[in-house]
């Protein structure tokens, strides 16, 4: 609100029942006779709807701002963000979850960053998990090896990338920094007037503004006896105390035009207390606050080095350090009951007994009631992730009343349901809701219950594993008895170790001819609390169900469970076996598929310089063995135990060899030695448990071999004959221990984030496509659609090039390649040709999975050339073609469009590139009697070339057409922009007439391009 002459007479605004404005509406009535310019006045604003305004005034501009971005800039905006702030460990934790930053969705990956980096820093995961920086990398950009090396530290301590942006940006900011001198008066304005936050940006503008100190001229026309008092009542709202020092303040802001309120005075005591220059080290830790909290680094706060997680984590303090005696205090002050308030009376009394709401004798009063069950809520709703949710949308966490910020809490649960159901397909009804939550909460209970619930007689589901497991739980922590919980290690904090509960379980297995393994003693601790009899056959049953449930709370993630739900499964209620084999068809479905997997593990054995070749091709024989395996849904494993074979590496080789004779689709490498005879027929119950559990490890050691875990595997083993001849559970279990090094753990995400930076200049074109077809924003499509856009080709040189291998795919691609031509006939012969293409690519992917000297770059490049190809599908429903032309030893592309719109109804465009020919562009006007238009080339010679065939393309087109064709040679010739046709159908005979004769046309043009290549090369 702004009070001036003209309206000050109208103006009276109230604070609790005060009418605050009388006195400085009769002092502003003494001198409107005055004559004043139009932006001088003066104003004091105490509305409850001004609270809060300056704080947050950046967050709620840069809200409005995003929400009037197209969808366009919105999800450049998102890539930027996820650039400046995805690191290693991101993608890492990512890809626990299931997600790849290849294949989710951009906006996805920014909210599951998000809220990953939320969750390390509550639970302090940063440390040492952050990348590898060079500060030496950093020093070469900022030139200065102290700061580069502290600013290395605070970015891996934070999980930031060091990102050249982020190197750069900050090394402005701090050069900006160094500038900064004391402010003055006129900086002050500056800052205030425009309401800036004190960030390093704002007050280097500040400073090199030009601006002067302003005055009110009719200043000494006030009446300052009249405005003493809300002047004071202002101060002491601020907090601040009532003297002549914080008087003159106050008279200063009215002089110089500035709304003196509680907000505004805080602004000015904050940028009065602010001292310049800043130290080196303050500026750094404002830099990775900015960053955090997805800004840059000139938005650093001079005055607030706390970024919003470490905010949010203070004031998660303050609420589970909130007293009952807290509370009645501020009632007895008719204080406001906000964390600001709480937080300032436990500073107060900080070193006293603060643990939770304690009861008292007032308690029965019901404003203390009332605001205990509001806290009680707030402690229960509020989490890490829901305080930065409210700082990012403009709410003022710390000045909230309780009552409000419940119901804040309530808005942001809602929303975040309903967004996420929203993103998934689900319909957000509360009974769904309700089984999210049961199943998401119930998922994180059971890992922490007894693993002795696996023992207990009771149906194999979510839902009573839980209930049971409270139970078990209840009576051992009674008894302070020790326990292995379901998915974590054993606890050490509570009685005597298990080891003492369980000292005779290595004779117990030996007895039994049974390896000792960390599973077996497991199962018979298992047993042995629930009082079974141990037996190979119980063991194994134990063991099958342990492995089962260590699955599913691995793999039932909140997207997973949504998708149950989708598909009306409860997870709750279903067996865990058959939960299982569900969610696998889940994860095939939109998990990450097997070719990145394999991509990522030829890249870390590309990185590993002390493996040698012949090491190299049995790592790789193995990896695809374990492979094989899985896929032949425990029949591999099945066989062997059906012979009595024991499970080893060697034997799996056999058994996957006689499969594939059998007729099974199997692919390995000779690398294993040979077994005389395996009988794949019959079974039992046993040997059924046995092949569930032996597979589900096989797929489980598959997730995570990697090639130096398989080097030292088998340095400690002494051979690779000793390692293929061990018992598999002891090899799944040595693997699986074996830490991976740092470094090229990290490799393959380093890569992926360097590729993803690729897309940061991506055209607005490329975006527009994928929205148009309803193609998901994921990285690979945007790069698959920006090669379509450029219309080079790319995925049929790759195609090409697996063709030049001679293999078994070969024929069937070059026959691929010459279909086109001949089947631009119709749009559905058009169509037929691009799916078998498509299918075509995905056999060449599926088979370079298995060649012995395939890479993890040729996997790369032909899974961007599936995508490639997947996206041409989509454009072929509007007779959008790229059709590839073999010109010599190479192919080309050549982008055909029949166009049917209002305005260019009937006309055919071509455009092709090749490297020794250049550009040429083609656009024809087809009517039933003629044919007209251009075609342009940056080569004369080839002009001739289409002058020449120009008379046999009437004869070989039905109606022998007039052809008038103007033929342009130019150095330049421009790509038209991205437009998606708007289809315009006439009759059904006229369309078919003209149809016919566009499809004539093309396919005279196409056949009669590809002759005149073929001579010219």
């Amino acid at each position: 609100m702004k009070i001036d002459y003209q309206n000050a007479n109208d103006v009276i605004i109230q604070n609790n029942g005060n009418e605050l404005w009388k006195n400085v509406s009769s002092t502003i009535q003494k001198s409107e006779q005055n004559t004043i310019k139009e932006n001088e006045s003066y104003q004091i604003l105490h509305s409850e709807e001004d609270r809060g305004i300056f704080e947050a005034i950046d967050s709620k501009t840069e809200i409005q701002e995003y929400a009037q971005l197209d969808e366009i800039q919105q999800i450049k905006k998102q890539v930027e963000t996820i650039t400046n702030t995805t690191s290693v460990k991101d993608c890492e934790k990512m890809n626990e979850e299931g997600k790849s930053l290849y294949d989710t969705e951009i906006e996805e990956i920014v909210t599951v960053v998000d809220k990953i980096k939320i969750a390390m820093a509550q639970s302090k995961d940063y440390q040492n998990y952050g990348d590898e920086l060079n500060a030496q990398t950093i020093e070469g950009v900022i030139g200065n090896s102290a700061i580069a090396n502290s600013l290395a530290s605070k970015f891996e301590e934070s999980d930031i990338p060091a990102t050249q942006e982020n190197i750069k940006d900050s090394q402005e900011t701090i050069n900006q920094a160094e500038k900064l001198e004391p402010l003055t008066s006129a900086n002050i304005q500056y800052m205030m007037r425009n309401q800036l936050k004190p960030t390093v940006g704002n007050l280097y503008k500040a400073k090199y503004s030009g601006s002067v100190e302003y005055q009110n001229p009719q200043a000494d026309k006030i009446n300052w006896k009249d405005l003493q008092g809300s002047m004071e009542e202002v101060i002491q709202e601020a907090g601040f105390e009532v003297n002549q020092e914080n008087i003159e303040d106050a008279k200063w802001m009215i002089e110089s035009g500035i709304p003196l309120t509680k907000e505004s005075y805080e602004q000015l005591k904050e940028l009065e207390n602010i001292k310049l220059p800043i130290p080196a080290e303050n500026i750094m830790d404002g830099i990775v606050s900015a960053i955090e909290d997805g800004k840059r680094p000139q938005d650093a706060n001079v005055a607030k080095t706390l970024g919003i997680l470490e905010q949010g984590k203070q004031i998660l303090d303050i609420v589970n350090n909130v007293t009952t005696n807290q509370i009645s205090e501020l009632i007895e002050q008719n204080s406001p009951l906000t964390l600001e308030a709480f937080g300032r009376i436990q500073n107060q009394k900080e070193g006293q007994d603060i643990n939770g709401v304690q009861n008292t004798s007032n308690q029965d009063e019901p404003a203390l009631l009332t605001a205990a069950r509001q806290l009680e809520e707030i402690r229960l709703k509020m989490t890490l992730d829901s305080v930065v949710q409210m700082s990012r949308q403009g709410i003022q966490v710390e000045t909230q009343e309780l009552e409000q910020l419940v119901e804040h809490l309530r808005t942001i649960e809602r929303q975040a349901y309903e967004n996420v159901f929203t993103r998934h397909q689900v319909e957000p009804t509360e009974e769904n809701l309700q089984l999210y939550q049961q199943t998401t909460n119930a998922v994180e209970f059971i890992k922490e219950v007894p693993s002795f619930v696996l023992g207990r007689d009771i149906p194999f589901t979510v839902k009573h594993i839980s209930e049971k497991g409270s139970d078990i739980k209840a009576v051992l922590q009674k008894a302070n008895e020790t326990y292995e919980t379901l998915m974590t290690a054993p606890r050490a904090d509570m009685g005597d170790s298990i080891q003492k509960a369980f000292q005779n379980v290595d004779e117990i297995l030996k007895d039994l001819g049974l390896d000792i393994t960390q599973n077996n003693c497991r199962a018979v601790k298992i047993l042995g609390y629930n009082h079974m009899d141990i037996t190979e056959e119980s063991i194994m049953q134990i063991k099958e169900k342990d492995i089962q449930a260590q699955k599913l709370m691995k793999n039932l993630t909140p997207t997973v469970t949504l998708q149950l739900i989708r598909k009306g499964i409860n997870p709750l209620e279903t067996d865990i076996a058959e939960l299982n084999k569900i969610v696998d068809e889940i994860k095939k479905e939109s998990g990450i598929g097997q070719e990145e997997k394999f991509s990522s593990y030829l890249h870390k054995l590309e990185q590993n310089n002390e493996i040698t070749p012949e090491e190299r091709s049995s790592y790789i024989g193995i990896y695809r063995l374990l492979n094989q395996v899985e896929k032949t849904d425990g029949a591999a494993v099945g066989a062997l135990l059906n012979q009595g074979a024991e499970i080893t590496l060697k034997n799996l080789m056999m058994s996957v060899r006689t499969l594939k004779s059998q007729g099974i689709n199997v692919e390995i490498n000779d690398q294993f030695g040979n077994l005389e005879q395996l009988n794949v027929e019959g079974t039992n119950i046993i040997n059924q448990i046995e092949t569930a559990y032996y597979s589900q490890l096989v797929e489980n050691t598959l997730e995570v071999i990697t090639p130096e875990k398989l080097k030292t595997v088998v340095n400690e083993q002494g051979s690779f004959e000793v390692v293929e001849d061990m018992p598999f559970e002891i090899f799944s279990q040595e693997i699986q221990k074996v830490q991976e090094e740092k470094e090229i753990k990290q490799s393959f995400y380093k890569a992926q984030l360097e590729e993803f930076s690729q897309i940061k200049s991506m055209e607005d074109d490329v975006i527009k496509m994928l929205n148009d077809y309803d193609i998901p924003v994921t990285m690979d499509h945007l790069l698959a659609a920006e090669s379509v856009l450029k219309g080079k080709g790319k995925a049929y040189k790759k195609l090409f090039e697996e063709a030049k291998k001679e293999n078994d795919l070969s024929d069937v691609i070059l026959e691929t390649f010459k279909r086109f031509a001949e089947d631009l006939s119709t749009p559905e012969d058009m169509a037929k040709a691009q799916n078998d293409l498509a299918e075509t690519a995905e056999n060449v992917m599926k088979g370079m999975l298995a060649e012995a000297e395939v890479t993890s770059v040729d996997i790369r490049e032909m899974k961007l050339a599936c995508q490639e190809i997947q996206i041409g599908t989509n454009l072929v429903k509007d007779e959008q073609y790229a059709i590839p032309i073999l010109v010599g030893d190479d192919v080309s592309v050549m982008n055909l469009k029949i166009v049917r719109g209002e305005e260019e109804k009937g006309t055919i465009s071509i455009s092709m590139e090749l490297d020794k020919i250049g550009k040429i562009a083609v656009k024809l006007l087809v009517s039933q009697k003629s044919i007209t238009g251009h075609i342009a080339s940056q080569q004369e010679e080839i002009l001739n070339h289409f002058k020449n065939f120009e008379t046999n393309l009437s004869k070989e087109i039905e109606g022998e057409p007039e052809i008038e064709i103007n033929y342009v040679s130019s150095g330049i010739i421009k790509s038209n922009s991205y437009q998606k046709p708007v289809l315009q159908r006439d009759g059904k005979e006229e369309n078919e007439l003209q149809t016919v004769k566009l499809y004539q046309v093309a396919k005279a043009f196409v056949t009669n391009i590809q002759k005149m290549f073929s001579e010219i090369s």
